[in-house]
Order: structure tokens, then sequence, then C-alpha cells
């Protein structure tokens, strides 16, 4: 497959993770699948027998299906920042992102009456030299450029041999972004700023006298909104206003229009490909719900302040009629939380994968996608792809007794689910329990039971990202809403810790698995979740600390050769950072065994070696090994003395 180079001369890092994918291997089993890439048309499609394949381009992006693109260049590969051409005047046209200040409020030249008020648009911003503008009061006007770009110099001047020159004006900056509204230097009273009506908001670029020619030279400033302002006594005159960017936009928006898969599908995990740099960001979010529309329509009645999301006729308000409403009837418009999953986390885009964040079948999916960019580096995102299949039951309910458990001890569990099959559901034979916590992998799960009877059932892996089995009589359409019980042990290590399940059919391993739903599976127990509370929270991050010996002798006869420190970390709230180092009895520190942003709860251990940073032996004696871990508290340490000798 030939590589190709992004517009920064870089290639594609997810092409290459792209080709492994296993859809891209022929001979794969047969799959019950459809694979869904959006963008990336220059890129070979899935082989595998089975897999149905639909492209979705870029440019497919429909404001009636509630897409949107902001400040992108689109190709049918990739998207990416616009790029601004620093010889380009974006000054823009009369009607389109220009406006004066008349009568208190900013308005459009051609909703002025009368000539006189319109000839500066005309005459100004058609760029055209020969034609010019003056006037003998002060003006005020707005270019709103339609999107942040870097402004980096803005010119204007007069005639030849005209001495009528502004004697005074200043340029004003905003970027569009409302979080900062009321923050900016709009209040200054020495420019006749308006505290009360705030019709300014604006950073003060510029504050001085004009000339013939002005050329002004700008830091490069995010900008969306220029302000022009002009004081003057006498007649000035103008022949044309240009502003010029540079470079990539700061930011750019890309929401697709909502992909209707026709059916409900168990959503798989995202693959993508593209470029971020290390100063700039690609940010990818995904949602999903079953409905065409993720939002919610309000109506207002009058009745005060009251808002409801239905019409006259007390239907729900859809989006074609909260358009045709009137003015004052327009009510607010929210995200739709019964049919719609809201915007995920945004994905790790470094990893070019992430999980599908629907937690069960879905028919409407939806990408969001922003581009944080500098001056001199515009990201792109080549594409975006996943993989859905059709649902193995039509709904499972599932909870784990007990809810709470001890830190310092290993659980009995039971993980109870019930699943809804209706006709054409093919059932499953397969369950996934994906969990932070410590799995007891010398018990194993100890049973299994489908109706209060023992079920057979084969282990296929148990690790520390939780166990799989297969259960030897799959479950169809006889079985469904018995009780399925899975009886295991496991330690916890933090408060709310998940115990996330899925199903699967073993003879479509390539199929999507289908996530369960926590609640309600088994009327005689309260827990409706699949987290597990701490029973007390532990008091100190640090739980255990040992050593796989006090003594160890690092001579290279292969035995005793290193040191194991093993030790438990509780309740840290996310990644902490943990660091272990070997210390001789002077306090001087002779070894950095872990320096890791990253700890987390759970269990984990470092090994000593009895060499110093520069690799050699250090010499024998007693020596401290401390583990510090900055938690929410503070710092924690724990230390235990090992003897070296050879």
């Amino acid at each position: 497959m030939a590589k190709r180079k992004n517009r920064n001369g870089k290639l594609s890092g997810g092409y290459l993770f792209f080709i492994s994918f296993i859809l891209c291997c022929p001979g794969s089993a047969v799959f019950a699948l459809t694979v869904y890439r959006l963008g990336g048309a220059d890129l070979p499609e899935p082989v595998a027998e089975g897999v149905e394949f639909k492209q979705l381009s870029w440019g497919d992006v429909s404001e009636k299906q509630l897409g949107s693109a902001e400040a992108l260049e689109i190709q049918p590969g990739f998207i990416a920042p616009e790029y601004i051409d620093p010889e380009l005047s974006l000054t823009p046209p009369m009607g389109s992102g220009f406006t004066l200040l008349s009568g208190g409020e900013w308005r459009r030249p051609e909703a002025l009456p009368g000539w006189y008020t319109q000839r500066f648009a005309v005459h100004i911003l058609d760029g055209d030299e020969q034609t010019f503008y003056s006037a003998n009061h002060n003006e005020v006007f707005l270019f709103d450029l339609g999107r942040q770009v870097y402004l980096e110099r803005i010119r204007f001047f007069t005639r030849q041999f005209s001495n009528r020159i502004i004697p005074r004006f200043i340029l004003g900056s905003n970027d569009g972004d409302q979080r900062k509204d009321g923050t900016r230097l709009y209040a200054a009273e020495e420019y006749g700023f308006s505290k009360k009506k705030e019709r300014f908001d604006f950073n003060v670029l510029y504050d001085g006298s004009g000339s013939r020619i002005v050329d002004l030279k700008l830091p490069p400033t995010p900008t969306r909104r220029l302000l022009f302002q002009v004081f003057a006594q006498g007649v000035w005159e103008m022949v044309d206003f240009e502003i010029f960017g540079r470079g990539y936009v700061p930011y750019s928006r890309y929401t697709s229009s909502v992909i209707d898969l026709g059916e409900k599908f168990n959503l798989g995990p995202l693959l993508w490909a593209g470029q971020e740099g290390e100063d700039t960001r690609v940010v990818l979010r995904m949602r999903s719900g079953d409905d065409e529309d993720p939002n919610t329509y309000w109506r207002r009645t009058f009745r005060g302040n009251e808002q409801v999301p239905y019409n006259a006729a007390g239907t729900p308000l859809t989006r074609t009629q909260y358009q045709r409403l009137e003015l004052t009837e327009l009510g607010d418009i929210t995200h739709d939380f019964d049919n719609w999953d809201a915007w995920s986390s945004a994905y790790d885009f470094a990893a070019l994968q992430g999980p599908s964040t629907a937690d069960r079948p879905r028919r409407f999916v939806q990408f969001d996608i922003a581009f944080h960019s500098t001056s001199e580096r515009g990201d792109s995102l080549d594409f975006v792809q996943f993989a859905a299949s059709p649902p193995l039951v039509t709904a499972v309910r599932a909870e784990i007794t007990p809810a709470e458990a001890a830190a310092d001890e290993v659980t009995n569990f039971i993980y109870k689910l019930r699943p809804q099959l209706e006709p054409g559901d093919p059932g499953f034979d397969g369950i996934i329990i994906e969990t932070p916590a410590l799995v007891d992998t010398l018990t194993g799960v100890e049973s299994v039971r489908l109706g209060g009877e023992p079920l057979d059932f084969e282990i296929m892996r148990i690790d520390v990202r939780g166990f799989a089995l297969k259960l030897n009589s799959p479950i169809d359409l006889e079985r469904t809403e018995e009780l399925l019980e899975i009886g295991f042990r496991a330690q916890v290590f933090a408060y709310d810790t998940p115990f996330d399940g899925y199903l699967f059919a073993s003879a479509s391993p390539g199929e999507v698995a289908q996530s369960v739903l926590e609640g309600d599976a088994d009327e005689g127990v309260e827990s409706n979740t699949l987290r597990v509370a701490l029973d007390q929270i532990p008091q100190a991050s640090i739980q255990a600390m040992r050593l796989s010996s006090p003594v160890f002798s690092p001579n290279g006869d292969g035995v005793n050769d290193v040191v194991r420190i093993d030790y438990e970390l509780l309740n840290l709230r996310g990644a902490a950072p943990v660091a272990i180092g070997a210390y001789d009895l002077a306090g001087r520190r002779v070894a950095r065994l872990v320096g890791d942003e990253g700890g987390s709860s759970g269990l984990a251990h470092a090994l000593w070696d009895g060499r110093n940073a520069q690799g050699l032996l250090v010499p024998p004696g007693l020596y401290s090994l401390q583990l510090e871990v900055e938690a929410d508290s503070g710092a924690e340490r724990s230390q235990l003395l090992v003897a070296l000798v050879y």
C-alpha cells in the first residue's frame, strides 16, 4: 500500500496499525459484521468473508442531519485546519461579516437608511483602490472574519496626494470565545466604551495616530472579530481597508452528520489515523443514540418562564416544528439524555484506537473532531472507522453482589445476569468480565449457575484485565429471562471499582461483543450496580509493601540475584506519581527503581539488581527501599531494609 505524506511532510502513523486490524487479514473467520469508515477514501477496503463495508465521506456533512464544518480543508482522504494565505486580504465583503455602530446597535450597512451610511462598505470593502470614503466624524466598524484566525497585519491608506489622514484610531481584537466575554478591556472610558450596554468586548491591539499609509505588523493574535474605531474632528478618508492573517487557524471543528446504521447494532472499538504535534491537539469524541436527533427542543408557553418539550397538540417537538415557531416561542435546545449518550470524553489521539462509548446496541452515531493549531502547524485526521454487528440478545441486565468489599482481603462475588431474548436473537455462549480488581487466579471462576442449576463452563483467560469464560450450553431463546450467576473471587483496591460485562458468541470471535447494562437482574438482592465500593475508606494509600527476601546477592550466579518489591496501593483517584528508590544508610539515593507518573490502585512490583544509576554494583551492606506516593491527601511513604551481600 502506498504511503502518502501529510501536509506537514510526515507519514500518517495510523496506517501501519490499520493494516494489522483483523478485518484486513484474508482468511479470517466469517463475520456478521459491517465496517463503517468515515474518510480515508484512498485506503483499501477491509478483506474478510462476510464483512460488509460502507465508505462514508468527509464531504457529506449536512446541517439537516446536524452536521457542521468550521474553518476546515475537507478532502476525500483527510480533514485539516484551514490555512490562511498571508497575501490574501480577509476583509469581509458588505453584507458578510461587516457591521457599523449606528444608534447604539451594530447594524449591517444594507439595513441602514440612506446612501451616506452605506458608503464606507460600498467603497472600501470592494477591493477597488479607485474608490474612496471620506467622513468628518467619528466612526466605529466591526469585522467578523467568520472563524478565528491568527491576525498578523492591518493595512489601510488614503489617496496618493491626500492629506485627509485619520488623526487617531484604535484596533481591538475578540477571539470569539464567549467564556472570556466581559473580561476584555472593553470598559476603558478613554475609548468611549460603555460599561452598561457592553457593546464592546475587545482587547486593544493598537491605539495611535494615522498616516497616509498605515501598515501595522502585529504579533500573531487569535482573532474572530476586529474592531476599528476612528476619532476625528475634521475630514478623513480611506481608499481600502485590508486584514491579513497567517498560517493555520487556531481552532477548527468538524461535527459529522448523524450516521444512520439502519438498525440497532453492537458498536465496536474506534480506529483512526492522523497527525498530532507536541504543541497542537486533535480532540475526537463520539456519541450514539436510538433516534435521528440527539436534541430535545423546548417551547415557551408564556406562563412565566415555563418551557415544554412538546407542541400545541401535546406531541414531542421536532426540529422542523421548532424552527417554525415564532421567535418569542423559541425555547432552549438541550441534549436528549433519554435516547442518546452524552458526548464521550476526548480519546487519546496518539493511541490510534479507543473503545466505543455505546453501552448498548445503537442505531445512530455521530462524531465530533476539534483541531487546536498553532500558526505554524495544523494537524489532520485521515479517517475514523468502527465495526458493528447485530445484537446477540434484545437486552441484558446485570448486577454484582456484594456491592461493598474490604480492600485488604479477597472477596467472594456473584455476577448476576438476566438476558432477554426474542425470536431471531442468536444468543451467546461466552462472557467477559473486565475489571481493575485482582481476580484470584488460584481459585479462578468457582461456579456458573443458570436458573439455579450448575452449568458447565471453560475458563478462557484470567489476567490483569479480568476473565473470560465459555459456557458449554449456549443461552438461546429457550433460556430467556433465566438468571445466570457467575461466582468468582477477587480483591478490590479502589472505591467504585467497575466490573464491566460483555456477551459474545464463540463461533463468531470477530463480531462485536455486546455490553451488559447494570440493573435489577435478581429481585432477591439490592445491588443493582456493576460497581463495588469499599466498606471502609482506607486512611493510607500504601496498603502493603513486601520484599521477596530480606537478603539478596547480585553475584551473577542466577540465585537470589535481585530483590522484588511488591506493594499495594489503595483508592487512588486516577493516575498518581509513584517513586521507589534505594538509599544507603546515610540517606543518599543510590538507585531509582520506579519513577512512574501513572501509578494506580492495585498490586504492582519493582526489581533491584543491586546496581546504581551508573550501572555499577553498590558495596555490600544495608539499604533502605523507599516507596513514595503522591496521593490526594499528600505524600505518603513506606520503607523496608534489605541486606546486599556477595
